[in-house]
């Protein structure tokens, strides 16, 4: 207590038995000031004072009475004054003091009385107060720093868990409730009289004056300068010697203010009055959120043209920048947005792309485009020509830069070039527009149609754009202040339903901005690749679905005929049937080679049934004919891979997750060239057979799963049934992958019932995941419940070691325990996630049978050459070729003489062997010159059998970095052939070698970005709003101590701490583990102070991202998060957010330093010495 009370004085305490203790003050100051500030709470508890003057017997000494803040809730206006509170307070206790002002009249939301209470008695919940006159009324008490009490009984010391009282809560028609609650506590409120101070070493409330200034990043005012004023009737403008006159004039005296009197020009020429201004951007990056304030409110002025000139000190993207770390997003996306506020847009250059130098050399040189003019689009339309021209000069690091409002002497501006933004596939307008724009009036071949049908999209587009699109920017700006003037009034019904569809629109608009930002950057593209060639496809790719009514069909959900049918159905064309009367009618089943429909048995109903089909067929067959038509030379092999995948696939895929196919089986040649041999597929159709049976374990109410059951394993479980003779095709397969399962499944503890300690896999680690203890010989087969204590959720460590050898027990403990003891479940143990997938399943597979994967025929060991081909940090492209290039699969003239294309065979280059792709790449002479320029150790002089033993060579004896090299140049070798062979036109070898390199380095630098940027902004630690309390939360692994350290802090909307809690977790060797123990004992702490409205911020975003989602319930921690939500959901409100490490230092000190304790230490409204620094650090840096 000494620690909170803090003496200046000093004082002593002393225990004097039976749970008393004696304070002796220095000072009788400090004494009044710990009984002045009660009630304290030591471990959440109440602890009682009493003045003792020595003359009192120690023995028989009663403390039963506290000093509590009480708030008097519900009184009506008239009633909020000294009389009546001095009234509530005498029937409550003992009054000690009420907090109104002088008048005797206070308002608000309640009032406030000190109150001596004797707590052996319940809490007053409500009290009867008489008004004047009228009748009396019921008013609702709430208590401040209410310590730990019981919601059975009311009585403080003990909670609802410990009452010893027989009465039961009363019953209601919804279950039990309490008759007290967390809704007695009320959050202290402030004193109405005189000033309120922090308690220990925080300031008064009002010490800390905060004083923000918007001056554009920190300029002073200027000092008053001379300066010169030029005023002249200069009797009008229009004759060529009075202007030239008037430039020497300004030339010769260089005025600061020119006046023009009697110019006689037109009013529609006076008219165009426009605004320029000079900008200055902080150089501190702190300081530069405020010069974009400065920005947006200069813009605010007024709405004449304007142009803004100057040096920014940042850039708009990272292309802006050459030289170190890369400049972080979101300090760039805070320029782009203050500029976009105004609809500035950039006015472009001539000159030197840099504008800011800092003439250092070498890998130190950074150069930066800083300065530059951006103006609004009434500007512009005044201005149309004109630019900005960056000037050279040795006299400062930044170049000059020359705005010119003609350009006759720049070069002229280049037309817009028309592209497809990814943004306007958002729009539902747009794809309209391409419908309607498509069908071209021009007739001829169908190519030319389908050219003249895209210049008519393009077109079309243009339109759209300039009518509907570009309007989005105002449109963002109109839906934030009206979803600002909804905010401040946003009480009824109606008006939150409101703003929840601008929040919506406006997230839309933000959503097609970003993606806008995002394809403009040529850093995006060089990261994610050209998609026609990227190896796993991606989110820009297309896919395309082969639906028909063939043998050959692919399997799938088939959307078309099933839109058709519920259509029919809506219409009340067909009408299906019900299995019970409250059951929903259905009209079709669709299964992988069959299709069900039902309906009336009706001429009309089967004439509807037979339209359907038909329109069905016909669309069907039109695909199909359209994928047998595409011919190999209008594909890239990239597109061909693209094909082969989307589509071609698909064909076996179903087939191999139901059945288990021959080993030898081999599919017709359906799709041009694709060869289905299913040696190749035995590890993946095992995979996918693996699935299924997931599936039948997880989901037992669905309708295969019974079906199954009911033929196959009705008195057991899927993993324990038999395959008996005359057993169906697909029981036999899914069965037989059954062993994959046993490999890979794990049981996840909740009480143990279902798992047998030394039969089932229930460990987190080791290879069997089973105990490496020995089973005793007068063990029968016991279960993990016998191991749990299940009273309070937790091991039985005497009997874990009576058991167990030492290594088991440590990993026994690592498992956590719920207290809700929920049921045992199975988890897949090769994600981390604990979801199947058929990739894991794979992996787990090859591992089992050892299978050499990507072996070359040759011999050679090609598993690690192939891993690293695939790893290789080149664009995707090259790493195609390589592929190609290794299968012997690149169209030389040996291989196409083969197909019978080519007649020839001989090297376009040396003219003097065939060319193969050996000789093509390695041994031609005419391309030795480009292997020479390398620094490769390989001599390329030497003779190889073939291309894969080359790569083997590199491989071994350079490594990854040598292959990327020989890929580099191996793929421009390639390229260069080409114009060689068609076009007669030869690269040089150096060009070739200096090409390689440059897109090799140009690739590895962009990837750069994808690591966090150095110059990155540091958070801060924010304050939370209105009525809501923050927590803060950290976990710490202590690898010595094989545990984990807690740290929670619970702060107000000014900063205040409410709690702060340092706990040692045991057991704990998972980072996430920690985090989430961390998040869940704070969640608690907050529980147990009365706490409803919370936001929960910390810096593992793994740890947010599984208290958001639904994934976590097949986590080898779901108990705990499935804990952890409880208590979430238990709250009135409640956010999560993810922060930053620095902003989140705070518990990050107290969970380091929750090693050196043993039990919880938690204090109220006060923080451990230790951390006081960075907490107030926090309250004078929040924003």
């Amino acid at each position: 207590m000494m620690s909170r009370w803090r003496p200046s004085q000093g004082a002593q305490m002393k225990d004097i038995g039976d749970n008393l203790f004696i304070a002796i003050f220095n000072d009788a100051m400090d004494r009044d000031l710990v009984l002045m500030n009660g009630p304290w709470a030591f471990d959440k508890n109440l602890v009682l004072l009493k003045l003792f003057d020595g003359d009192q017997k120690v023995q028989g000494m009663q403390l039963t009475e506290a000093s509590f803040w009480i708030q008097i809730h519900e009184l009506p206006f008239k009633g909020m004054n000294e009389e009546t509170a001095t009234s509530v307070g005498n029937a409550l206790g003992v009054l000690e003091e009420i907090d109104i002002p002088e008048d005797g009249i206070t308002w608000g939301e309640f009032m406030r009385v000190q109150v001596r209470i004797d707590v052996s008695m319940p809490l007053l919940r409500r009290q009867r107060v008489k008004l004047g006159k009228e009748e009396s009324i019921w008013v609702t008490l709430k208590y401040e720093k209410l310590p730990t009490f019981c919601y059975n009984c009311g009585i403080l010391g003990h909670s609802e868990r410990e009452c010893r009282l027989v009465t039961q809560h009363e019953k209601s028609k919804d279950g039990n409730h309490y008759e007290y609650g967390s809704w007695l506590r009320a959050t202290p409120g402030r004193r109405k009289t005189g000033s309120v101070t922090f308690e220990g070493a925080f300031p008064k409330r009002n010490g800390i004056v905060y004083h923000n200034q918007l001056n554009g990043g920190g300029c002073k005012a200027a000092s008053p300068t001379a300066m010169s004023i030029l005023s002249w009737n200069c009797q009008g403008l229009g004759n060529p010697w009075t202007v030239r006159h008037l430039h020497e004039l300004v030339k010769e005296n260089n005025p600061s203010i020119l006046f023009l009197m009697e110019t006689r020009m037109k009013a529609v020429e006076m008219e165009k009055t426009w605004r320029i201004t000079g900008f200055y951007g902080c150089p501190e990056r702190s300081g530069r959120l405020d010069s974009w304030k400065l920005l947006k409110h200069l813009g605010d002025q007024n709405r004449l043209p304007w142009v803004v000139i100057g040096d920014f000190n940042e850039i708009l993207g990272n292309s802006e920048k050459m030289g170190k770390a890369l400049r972080a997003e979101s300090q760039m996306a805070s320029f782009r947005e203050a500029l976009e506020f105004h609809s500035l847009r950039d006015l472009g250059f001539r000159g030197q792309w840099y504008t800011w130098d800092n003439r250092r050399l070498g890998l130190e040189n950074i150069k930066e485009r800083l300065d530059r003019a951006v103006a609004n689009p009434e500007w512009t339309n005044i201005f149309s020509e004109a630019g900005v021209q960056h000037l050279f000069t040795s006299a400062s690091d930044h170049c000059p830069i020359l705005l010119h409002l003609f350009t006759s002497i720049l070069l002229p501006r280049r037309k817009r070039q028309f592209r497809f933004e990814q943004a306007w596939c958002r729009v539902e307008t747009c794809e309209e527009t391409v419908k309607e724009s498509w069908h071209s009036k021009e007739k001829g071949s169908h190519m030319f149609e389908v050219t003249e049908s895209i210049k008519s999209c393009r077109r079309g587009l243009i339109n759209w754009e300039r009518s509907v699109y570009r309007h989005s920017q105002l449109r963002m700006h109109q839906l934030g202040e009206e979803a600002k003037l909804l905010e401040e009034r946003a009480v009824t019904e109606e008006d939150q339903y409101q703003l929840k569809k601008l929040r919506e629109e406006l997230n839309e608009l933000l959503e097609r901005e970003e993606i806008a930002w995002r394809q403009r950057s040529r850093v995006q593209w060089l990261q994610e690749g050209n998609r026609n060639t990227n190896r796993r496809g991606g989110r820009g790719g297309f896919t395309k679905r082969c639906i028909q009514m063939y043998p050959t069909k692919a399997p799938g959900p088939d959307e078309g005929l099933s839109a058709l049918l519920v259509r029919a159905e809506q219409e009340k064309k067909i009408q299906g049937v019900k299995v019970a009367r409250a059951a929903p009618a259905i009209s079709h089943l669709f299964f992988a080679d069959d299709s069900i429909l039902f309906c009336q048995a009706t001429r009309e109903a089967c004439t509807t049934i037979q339209e359907i089909l038909d329109t069905y067929e016909v669309a069907s067959e039109r695909v199909w004919k359209k994928i047998q038509g595409w011919k190999e030379k209008l594909l890239s092999k990239a597109s061909k891979e693209v094909l082969i995948k989307a589509v071609a696939q698909a064909v076996p895929t179903y087939a191999m997750s139901v059945f288990k196919l021959p080993f030898g089986l081999k599919f017709a040649k359906d799709v041009r060239g694709v060869d289905w041999d299913l040696g190749i597929w035995n590890g993946s159709i095992k995979a996918m057979l693996a699935k299924m049976g997931w599936r039948l374990l997880q989901n037992e109410n669905s309708l295969v799963h019974m079906v199954l059951k009911a033929k196959y394993f009705a008195g057991g479980t899927f993993m324990q049934a038999t395959v008996k003779q005359g057993s169906s095709f697909t029981w036999r397969s899914i069965a037989d992958a059954r062993w994959v399962l046993e490999e890979g499944l794990r049981w996840r503890i909740g009480n143990g019932t279902r798992v047998s300690v030394w039969g089932d896999k229930w460990l987190p680690s080791g290879s069997t995941n089973r105990p490496i203890t020995p089973k005793s010989q007068d063990m029968v087969d016991p279960k993990v419940s016998e191991l749990i204590q299940g009273e309070i959720g937790q091991w039985d460590v005497n009997k874990l070691q009576l058991w167990f050898m030492p290594e088991d027990v440590a990993t026994i403990l690592t498992i956590p325990i719920s207290r809700a003891l929920p049921e045992d479940i199975q988890l897949w143990n090769a994600t981390p996630h604990g979801k199947f997938t058929v990739s894991s399943a794979y992996r787990l597979i090859a591992e089992r049978n050892n299978l050499a994967q990507g072996e070359s025929s040759s011999g050679y060991p090609m598993a690690k050459v192939w891993r690293a081909v695939w790893k290789v940090q080149l664009p995707n492209n090259i790493k195609v070729f390589t592929w190609r290039a290794l299968h012997n699969a690149l169209p030389t003239l040996v291989n196409l003489e083969r197909r019978k294309i080519s007649q020839s065979i001989w090297c376009p280059r040396c003219k003097l062997q065939a060319e193969t792709v050996l000789h093509a790449i390695w041994e031609c002479d005419e391309v030795a010159n480009c292997w020479s320029e390398s620094t490769m150790a390989v001599n390329y002089k030497l003779h190889f059998g073939d291309f894969t033993q080359l790569v083997w060579e590199i491989f071994e004896k350079q490594g990854v970095e040598g292959l990327e090299t020989f890929m580099s140049i191996s793929y421009q070798i390639w390229v260069s052939r080409n114009p060689l062979a068609f076009e007669g036109i030869l690269m040089a070898p150096s060009q070739i070698f200096k090409t390689a390199t440059r897109e090799r380095d140009e690739y590895k630098s962009v990837l750069l970005t994808k690591s966090p940027s150095i110059t990155r902004s540091i958070p801060k630690w924010r304050a939370p709003e209105g009525e809501m309390y923050k927590l803060n939360f950290d976990g710490a692994l202590f690898k010595t101590l094989t545990s984990a350290g807690i740290g929670v802090i619970i702060r107000n909307s000014e900063g205040l701490p409410m709690a702060s809690m340092m706990s040692q977790k045991p057991n704990v060797t998972d980072p996430l583990a920690a985090e989430l123990f961390a998040a869940m004992k704070g969640l608690q702490l907050a529980h147990d102070i009365g706490i409803t409205r919370l936001i929960l911020e910390g810096d593992s975003a793994n740890t947010i991202k599984a208290l958001q989602e639904n994934d976590g319930e097949y986590s080898w921690l779901g108990n705990v998060i499935k804990e952890a939500k409880q208590l979430l959901h238990g709250l009135e409100a409640w956010e999560l957010s993810t922060i930053g490490r620095e902003a989140n230092n705070v518990a990050h000190l107290l969970a380091r330093n929750a090693q050196y304790i043993h039990e919880d230490h938690v204090l109220m409204e006060d923080v451990p010495v230790f951390v006081q620094q960075q907490l107030i650090f926090d309250v004078t840096h929040y924003s």
